[in-house]
């Protein structure tokens, strides 16, 4: 027997632009809140960082406290670069979901002959700007590329060289994040 059309395809078609449209924002708020974390983190970390070393009296000594400060920013490269991964995974599902929720919106004019000349006004050509556009992703990129800098020059790497660094890996980050596919 072959499979029955729904009773109200449109009531279909409705439910499912109302579920991915509520994916995509609930998606966008995770980004969101994983970013405001890392923040929140970084921001305790170098402000404990900082206070540390302009105590007057350091019991530690300054090879602990270098080593200390070290591992912090280590570790905080390495929850940022973690942050980033996520980043740009929300950003591959957001445009997954940014298709779907165009697909359904043509599935659903293609049952209303009467919407044919409907359109949503059309967003700006977004092309041209693509690698300006500092989401999240590119900012999280651009805090990882500040904490290699600030890694390599407590380890005594010169200066020219940490910056270097810091400009290819945000460069890298930036090209990995930038041109998002099916969207403008």
């Amino acid at each position: 027997m072959p499979p029955q059309e729904p009773a109200n395809p449109t009531a279909l078609l409705i439910a499912d632009l109302e579920h991915f449209g509520e994916s995509l924002f609930r998606n966008e708020e995770v980004g969101e809140k994983r970013l405001n974390f890392f923040l929140t983190l970084l921001t305790a970390a170098i402000g404990g960082l900082v206070t540390l070393h302009s105590g007057k009296d350091n019991p530690l000594g300054h090879a602990a406290l270098m080593q200390i400060t070290e591992a912090v920013l280590f570790g905080l490269l390495l929850l940022g670069f973690m942050t980033y991964l996520r980043l740009l995974h929300r950003n591959r599902v957001t445009d997954q979901y940014q298709r779907t929720l165009k697909h359904i919106r043509e599935q659903l004019l293609a049952l209303s002959p009467s919407l044919v000349e409907y359109r949503v006004p059309a967003k700006g050509d977004g092309a041209a700007w693509k690698w300006f556009r500092g989401g999240l992703a590119e900012t999280a990129g651009a805090m990882n590329a500040g904490l290699l800098c600030a890694l390599l020059i407590i380890n005594a790497v010169p200066a020219v060289c940490a910056v270097a660094a810091s400009l290819l890996m945000l460069a890298l980050f930036w090209a990995l994040a930038a041109p998002r596919k099916g969207v403008s």
